[in-house]
C-alpha cells in the first residue's frame, strides 16, 4: 500500500509525484493507513492518492487535496520610542486562504506559541510576491522596559491551522547602563557607560556620580563628572569619564546619570556599579643577565592590601607598547616585602644570546578592572663565552730549588676577557701544590730531581677554566771544566777546554751547567801539545751513619771522602735495640739518631717494624650538610688512595723503613638546586653557609668548586647553567669570607654539565640530585 502525492491536479491512477510507502494504522476488516509528510512548501496545495495492490490487481483510491499553512515571521519592531513601538512580521501565503494575523506581547520572556500576554490585531500591507508585512502600533508602554513579543497567523480554510512567528523583544527608552571601568589605575579610572535613546530624546546632561560608599540607584551624593559621548549605533551611545586623585587600593561606587527636562521622569540612572584601584606595579631592571638566561624583577606597593587575582610577567624578544605584550606570560615568584612593597622576580631560561628582550609587570585585581601595568623594560642578553684554549709555548726549568715555568697566552680567550692563570705542581708520590701566577710564569720550590715533576698551567675567564697544557721541567746547566796544553781538553765529565801554549798549562774549558760550554761537572784536565787531558771525578765518600736507637760506643769514624771517590772511614752504626759488646756501653738515642763514642766495636739485632699505619684526621661534617663528607685519602710515596665516609684509614706499610705521609681530602655536596636555577636559596643557602663554616675552620688554600645539572636542556645550556651554579657557591663563599680577617682560599671552578649523574634522570623529580655542585678541598 503506498500514497502518491504532487502539487499539480491529476486523476484517479494517474499521479505522476512523489511515491511512498503507507503505514498501518489499524488492521480490520476495513483497515487504516496514513503517511506523515515533512519539508513542504508553505501555503501550497498538495493532491493525493492511496493506491492499494494484490498480486493481481491494483485497487486507486481516489484524488484528495489538502493546502499547507501560510509562514510565520516575527521581524524586528520599528520604530520604538519611550512609550511607544510598532511591532512587525511577515505572512508568506501564495494561496487564497483566509489567514487573521495578531502580535501577542508582554513585559516577561516566554517560548513561542506561549505569549499571555496582549493581543493586538495586526494589519496586512500589500503583498510582494506572497509575502504580507504586519504590523501593530502599540501605545501607552512604560519607558525603559524591556517587551517580548510574536506574531501569530490562523488559516481559517484549512481548518484554523495556526503558525508563529518566533519571540523577538523590544525595549522602550531612554535607558541608561552603568557598565565596567574601561581602566583601572593605582589613582586613575576611566568609567563607562551607555545610553539607549530610540526616541531620540535630548538629554541636557549626562555624567558619572562617584563616591568611596556604596549607595543605591540614584542616591548619590559624591562627585559628578561629566561625561564624554561615544559613536551612537542602534540608538545606543557610550559614555565615558575619566578620573585621577584617587586612594590606591581603595573601592569606589559610580552610575551614570542622564537629565531631559522635557522628559517624565526627567532623570535616568543606569545602575551602581564598583571598582578597586589598584596597587601601584612597577617594572625593574634584570636582577641578572647571562648569555641565555636572565631574572626579571618589578614590584608592587599595596598599601591598601588589596586582593590580586594574579602577577605575571610578559616578555618577548618583539617591542611592545604597555599592556601589549603578547609573548611569554608566567607566574612572578613572591620576593622580600618591605613596609607595603613587595618584590617579583621571574627566572627565565632559554634565551639567545644578544638578544634584546622586552617585558613588564601586570597584576590583576580578584574584584573588577586590570591589568596594572608596571612599564616596558628591555635588556640585552649577553655573548656566549667559551673557556678559553690552552696556554701555548711552555717551558718549565729548574734552577737550584726553584722550578720556573714560563708560557705565552691562548690562541683564544673564548669571547672575554682573560681573567688570570692557574699553575699546579704535580708529582705521582705527593699532592699538588697550587700557586698563583704572575703575568705569564709562575715558580715552584719542589723537593728532589726536577724530572719527577710535571707543571699544569691553564687559563681562566668568566665562562671558567680552560683545558691546561703540561710542562715537564728540566735542569738548569752548571759547572766547569779545566784543561792544559794546546789543543782540546776535557774536564770532568764531559767538558772540553782549549789553551794556548806548550808544555803544561793550564785552561778553563766551557762546560754543561754553570758555564758556557758541554763539560759536566768540575776536574783538572792535563795535556802536552794537542791532545786531551782527563781530569779526576768529584769524590763520593759512602762513610754514613744509619738511624738507630741506640749510643754505640767502638772504636771508628766517618770521614768524607775526598780526592777520586776514596772513603776513609771505617765501621757505621746500624739501628739496633740490643747490647754492644766492647770496651763502652750502650745509651738510647734520641729521635733516631746515634753517635760514636769510645774504643770498641758493636753490633745489635734489627727491631721488627709495624706493618700499618692509620691515618686519621677531624670531621668535616658540619650542621647544614645533606649527607656524610666523603673524604680521599692519598698516602705517599707511591699512588695508593682510601676513599671513605669514616675519619680513619688504614694502609699497610709497603717497606717498613720508608716514611709515609698522607693527605686527607673532603668532597661534600650542595644540592639539589631548584629546576633552571642557581639561586642560593632554602636547603642550598644552608649548606652554602655550612661550606663558609667549614672554610673557616680548616682554612685550606685551595677550594674546588665542581657543577652538575640534569639532563634537560640542550648540551650548551646546561654547560653554562652548571658553571653559574659554581659561581654562585664562590661568589657566596668570598662575599661571606669578606666580612671575616680569615684568609680567601683559591677557588677553583669547574663546569660539568649534565655528566657524571649521580640520580636518575627519568623525571624532573628524581633528577633533583643531579642539580648539584661538589666541593672539595684538603684538610690539615
Amino acid at each position: 500500500e503506498k500514497f502518491c502525492y504532487q502539487t499539480t491536479p491529476f486523476t484517479s491512477g494517474n499521479c505522476k509525484g512523489t511515491v511512498a510507502n503507507a503505514t498501518l494504522k489499524s488492521a480490520a476488516t476495513t483497515s487504516t493507513y496514513d503517511l506523515a509528510l515533512s519539508g513542504l512548501s508553505a501555503g501550497r496545495t498538495f493532491y493525493y492518492e492511496f493506491v492499494a495492490s494484490t498480486a493481481s490487481t491494483t485497487i486507486d483510491g481516489g484524488v484528495r487535496s489538502f493546502t499547507t499553512a501560510p509562514v510565520a515571521t516575527t521581524t524586528t519592531a520599528t520604530p520604538v520610542g519611550d512609550a511607544t513601538a510598532t511591532l512587525t512580521g511577515t505572512n508568506f501565503n501564495p494561496t487564497t486562504d483566509s489567514v487573521t494575523a495578531s502580535f501577542c506581547y508582554q513585559t516577561t520572556a516566554f517560548t513561542s506559541g506561549n505569549c499571555s500576554g496582549t493581543v493586538v490585531a495586526a494589519v496586512a500591507g500589500a503583498q510582494n510576491n506572497s509575502i504580507y508585512p504586519e504590523t501593530a502600533s502599540l501605545t501607552g508602554l512604560s519607558g525603559g522596559t524591556t517587551y517580548y513579543y510574536e506574531l501569530k497567523l490562523v488559516d481559517a480554510t484549512s481548518g484554523n491551522a495556526t503558525t508563529y512567528g518566533g519571540v523577538k523583544s523590544l525595549t522602550t527608552g531612554p535607558l541608561a547602563s552603568t557598565s565596567a571601568p574601561l581602566a583601572e589605575g593605582p589613582t586613575t579610572a576611566t568609567f563607562s557607560g551607555s545610553l539607549y535613546d530610540p526616541a531620540g530624546d535630548t538629554f541636557s546632561s549626562v555624567k558619572f556620580c562617584y563616591q568611596t560608599t556604596s549607595f543605591v540607584s540614584g542616591a548619590c551624593t559624591g562627585t559628578l563628572v561629566s561625561a564624554t559621548a561615544g559613536p551612537t549605533s542602534l540608538s545606543s551611545t557610550p559614555y565615558s569619564a575619566s578620573v585621577a586623585s584617587l586612594t590606591t587600593g581603595a573601592t569606589y561606587y559610580y552610575e551614570i546619570v542622564a537629565n531631559d527636562p522635557s522628559l517624565t521622569p526627567t532623570t535616568y540612572y543606569g545602575g551602581v556599579r564598583e571598582l578597586v584601584t589598584g596597587p601601584t606595579v612597577t617594572t625593574l631592571s634584570p636582577a641578572s643577565v647571562g648569555p641565555f638566561t636572565a631574572t626579571l624583577s618589578g614590584s608592587v606597593a599595596n598599601p591598601n592590601s588589596a586582593s590580586l587575582s594574579s602577577v605575571q610577567f610578559c616578555y618577548q624578544a618583539t617591542a611592545f607598547l604597555s599592556g601589549a605584550c603578547t609573548g611569554t606570560v608566567a607566574n612572578a615568584t613572591v620576593g622580600p616585602v618591605s613596609g607595603t612593597t613587595t618584590s617579583y622576580t621571574l627566572n627565565i631560561t632559554g634565551l639567545s644570546d644578544v638578544t634584546t628582550y622586552y617585558y613588564e609587570l601586570v597584576a590583576t585585581p580578584t574584584s573588577s578592572g586590570g591589568p596594572l601595568l608596571g612599564g616596558v623594560i628591555s635588556f640585552q642578553t649577553l655573548r656566549r663565552v667559551t673557556v678559553p684554549s690552552a696556554p701555548i709555548g711552555a717551558t718549565a726549568v729548574q734552577n737550584g730549588t726553584t722550578v720556573t715555568a714560563h708560557w705565552s697566552a691562548p690562541a683564544t680567550d673564548g669571547g672575554a676577557p682573560i681573567q688570570g692563570y692557574e699553575c699546579a705542581l704535580v708529582t705521582p708520590s705527593a699532592p699538588v701544590t697550587y700557586v698563583a701566577a704572575s703575568g705569564m710564569s709562575c715558580s715552584f720550590s719542589p723537593v728532589g730531581d726536577p724530572s719527577g715533576y710535571s707543571i699544569s698551567i691553564l687559563a681562566f675567564n668568566i665562562a671558567g677554566r680552560g683545558p691546561a697544557t703540561d710542562v715537564t721541567a728540566t735542569s738548569s746547566p752548571s759547572g766547569t771544566g779545566t784543561g792544559s796544553g794546546t789543543g782540546t781538553g776535557s774536564g770532568a765529565g764531559t767538558g772540553s777546554g782549549s789553551g794556548t801554549g806548550t808544555g803544561s798549562g793550564t785552561g778553563t774549558g766551557p762546560g754543561t751547567g754553570g758555564g758556557t760550554g758541554s763539560g759536566t761537572g768540575a776536574g783538572t784536565g792535563s795535556g802536552t801539545g794537542t791532545g786531551t787531558g782527563t781530569g779526576g771525578s768529584k769524590g763520593t765518600g759512602k762513610g754514613s751513619t744509619k738511624k738507630g736507637s741506640g749510643t754505640t760506643k767502638g772504636k771508628g769514624s766517618t770521614k768524607k771522602g775526598s780526592g777520586k771517590g776514596t772513603t776513609k772511614g771505617k765501621g757505621s752504626t746500624k739501628k739496633g735495640s740490643g747490647t754492644t759488646k766492647g770496651k763502652g756501653s750502650t745509651k738510647k738515642g734520641s729521635s733516631g739518631s746515634s753517635s760514636n763514642k769510645g774504643k770498641g766495636k758493636g753490633s745489635g739485632a734489627h727491631a721488627p717494624a709495624s706493618t700499618t699505619l692509620v691515618a686519621h684526621w677531624p670531621s668535616a661534617d658540619i650542621k647544614g650538610l645533606v649527607g656524610t663528607p666523603t673524604y680521599v685519602v692519598t698516602l705517599s710515596p707511591g699512588t695508593r688512595t682510601c676513599q671513605t665516609k669514616l675519619t680513619t684509614c688504614t694502609f699497610t706499610r709497603l717497606n717498613p723503613r720508608v716514611h709515609y705521609s698522607y693527605r686527607v681530602m673532603a668532597a661534600i655536596e650542595i644540592v639539589p638546586f631548584a629546576e633552571n636555577s642557581y639561586s642560593l636559596t632554602g636547603v642550598t643557602l644552608q649548606q652554602a653557609n655550612a661550606l663558609f663554616a667549614l672554610v673557616v675552620r680548616f682554612h685550606p688554600s685551595t677550594v674546588v668548586l665542581a657543577g652538575y645539572t640534569d639532563a634537560y636542556g640542550s648540551a650548551s645550556y646546561n654547560a653554562v647553567l652548571s658553571d653559574e651554579r659554581t659561581h654562585a657557591v664562590g661568589a657566596f663563599l668570598q662575599a661571606a669570607l669578606s666580612h671575616t680577617t680569615y684568609p680567601r682560599p683559591n677557588v677553583v671552578y669547574r663546569a660539568f654539565g649534565a655528566s657524571n649523574p649521580v640520580a636518575p634522570n627519568s623525571s624532573i623529580a628524581a633528577a633533583a640530585g643531579n642539580r648539584r655542585v661538589e666541593v672539595t678541598f684538603y684538610l690539615p
